[in-house]
């Protein structure tokens, strides 16, 4: 037995120089990203147990193929890989590796066996990627806006749009990766005498198809490569930078712009929800699903674990002003479409919203790590009725509407009250003082609720493998078209 766990080993060529018989191999907790051909069949036939986890593995097929050669292994770890993340990790195991017993301390049942005979065939459909779902089900107990708890009391204008939504901080999507080509030193030949007489004309060329040459780097094997590019300017150098402050990091996570968090500076985007008003129950019913390429970067994600925030977006809407025509003269006729103008809907003008962060979670993912495929839970905190963004606005605007209100109110409440006896103007009075008095009282928090799940996607049987291709399918058809 040789036990070399937690001593941060990334090159494991060592091993295959002079390899004793062993029986268990324990490598886990390194950093450990390649294979090669220093564990296999020939150099440790004698192989019984095998533990990798938690190091930084991604590549499954090569990893099976090399694997598949231990011809007594029974036994083999690899949690905490960026590979386990896969829909047909599992799976794809199983199916391979006949003589396999136990993969992550859980025994493989013969029901897993018949469910995944068949994926070793299919290598095509084992892609290094990884989704995961998003799920809000209901949010409860949102502070009741001012407009709804005393409708009467508002102004006509401006009129307010309340909205709430709930955002995820998730991994950014990295579209634009460069794809490396060999090239054979036969082709060079011809290439650099091409290169030596259209130097200029390559260069055009290269700049309208999205290639970049690079001449100063170089394969292992002596062979320089040339890396495509999809977007030119990902090839040009670019300065990257950390907020340095709280409030300016929340800012970009408003504007819906990437920050850089974490001890492992990952690119962080918002994943909002839909919009939805406000009830004292909001039935969100709402899903999305991600897919990562990056498998290393959505495993320190996972260990990180995800922010999510509900926040408040109000939009103050005033009305347009109609254009000055008093100097000129106004005919019947004008007088008349005048008036039917002002029968119609008035048009409003919309202010930039205002965004609020009502409430943030903090939600642990590292249970992704540890072979579970679900995270659900009820979030509560206790709200102040306070905690709502107030539909107040300091412009010249909004005063002069204020004004207005206030005097149209005034007029109105003297004519009420002309028209009307001692007796209910004495009620209108107490009802009054009791309103006061309610206002005057403390507003009891509001325990607030918001239900959300987190899913990584998996297969259970081989033939998910071909529900998940046709789905692909159908949606290239549709972007297609």
């Amino acid at each position: 037995m040789l036990e070399l766990c937690a001593n941060k080993i990334s090159d494991i060529s060592a091993l295959s120089t002079h390899p004793p018989l062993l029986v268990h191999l324990g490598l886990g907790y390194n950093n450990i990203s390649f294979i090669g051909d220093y564990i296999t069949g020939d150099i440790w036939p004698s192989l019984l147990s095998l533990d990798l986890s938690n190091n930084n593995l991604t590549d499954l097929l090569d990893v099976v193929q090399k694997f598949s050669t231990l011809p007594k292994l029974r036994y083999l770890v690899l949690t905490g890989n960026p590979l386990t993340l896969i829909p047909g990790y599992r799976g794809y195991i199983i199916d391979n590796l006949h003589c396999l017993t136990i993969l992550d301390d859980i025994r493989i049942s013969a029901d897993e066996k018949h469910h995944f005979k068949g994926l070793a065939r299919r290598r095509e459909y084992i892609l290094d990627e990884a989704k995961v779902m998003l799920e809000v089900k209901y949010l409860k107990g949102l502070p009741v806006p001012e407009e709804v708890k005393n409708p009467d009391d508002q102004p006509e204008f401006p009129v307010i749009e309340r909205l709430y939504f709930v955002q995820f901080m998730f991994p950014a999507e990295h579209s634009n990766q460069a794809s490396i080509f060999h090239i054979l030193h036969d082709d060079l030949e011809d290439i650099r005498t091409v290169s030596e007489h259209h130097d200029s004309a390559l260069e055009t060329q290269s700049a309208i198809m999205g290639y970049s040459q690079t001449s100063e780097a170089h394969t292992p094997g002596g062979q320089p490569e040339i890396k495509r590019v999809n977007n030119l300017s990902s090839a040009l150098p670019q300065e990257s930078g950390v907020s340095a402050g709280i409030s300016g990091e929340e800012e970009k996570i408003r504007e819906g712009q990437e920050v850089t968090t974490g001890e492992h500076c990952l690119q962080l985007a918002p994943v909002n929800t839909d919009t939805k008003p406000w009830a004292e129950v909001i039935e969100m019913n709402w899903q999305t699903n991600l897919v990562r390429d990056d498998l290393i970067v959505l495993r320190d994600f996972f260990k990180q674990g995800m922010n999510i925030s509900v926040i408040e977006q109000v939009v103050l809407c005033f009305p347009v002003e109609p254009e000055c025509n008093a100097c000129s003269p106004t005919s019947t006729k004008d007088k008349k479409t005048t008036k039917k103008k002002e029968t119609s809907p008035q048009e409003l003008r919309r202010e930039p919203p205002q965004l609020n962060t009502l409430a943030s979670f903090h939600i642990p993912l590292t249970v992704f790590l540890d072979g579970e495929f679900e995270f659900s839970s009820v979030f509560t905190k206790q709200m102040d009725s306070t905690q709502s963004t107030p539909a107040s606005d300091n412009s010249e605007d909004a005063k002069a509407l204020r004004g207005s209100s206030k005097n149209t109110k005034k007029g109105k409440i003297k004519d009420d009250k002309k028209g009307k006896d001692k007796k209910p103007e004495s009620k209108s009075k107490k009802n009054d003082s009791q309103l006061t008095s309610d206002e005057m009282s403390p507003t009891e928090p509001r325990l607030f609720e918001m239900q959300v799940a987190v899913r990584l996607h998996h297969w259970t049987t081989a033939v998910d493998s071909l529900k998940e291709k046709e789905e692909k399918n159908k949606a290239q058809e549709v972007e297609n078209t």
